[in-house]
């Protein structure tokens, strides 16, 4: 991941703003890190139907920040404001990040909960019901 850069103008911004004290970060080694992290979204077919959620995503909203914000209030924010904002963008999409266990705890969860709710095909929408398959072994296993 040595391509990382900070070329978009919300960066360069947020880039003034670690001379700060008290923001003596590196931006670069930040992006580098969030672009690994991303990099495993989808990894175990998890979000399969969305997007690409890499670091080429977070470089995409960077543009749209930049192009969303107009000239006048871009003069009147601050590099701490982009430092913010840049950090928001790189990180929005962490909440993707789902290991294989993260998954079966989740699913154990739901199927705990359609347990103890008496969940039957005449109770629930088909749609969640095979998901939430009671006669399924499968589904059974917490």
């Amino acid at each position: 991941m040595s391509d990382i850069s900070l070329n978009s103008y919300p960066e360069v911004r947020a880039q003034a703003a670690t001379a700060f004290e008290g923001f003596g970060v590196s931006l670069a080694e930040i992006k580098r890190t969030t672009a690994e992290l991303l990099s495993q979204i989808g990894k175990h077919g998890f979000f399969a139907e969305y997007s690409k959620h890499d670091i080429s995503h977070i470089d995409e909203v960077l543009k749209l920040a930049d192009w969303l914000v107009d000239e006048e209030t871009k003069k009147m924010m601050s590099d701490a404001d982009w430092f913010l904002i840049t950090l928001s963008i790189y990180f929005h999409d962490m909440g993707m990040l789902v290991t294989r266990e993260e998954f079966i705890q989740y699913c154990a969860i739901i199927l705990r909960a359609a347990d103890l709710l008496h969940m039957r095909r005449d109770r629930t929408p088909s749609v969640l019901f095979r998901v939430i398959n009671p006669t399924d072994p499968i589904s059974q296993r917490e």
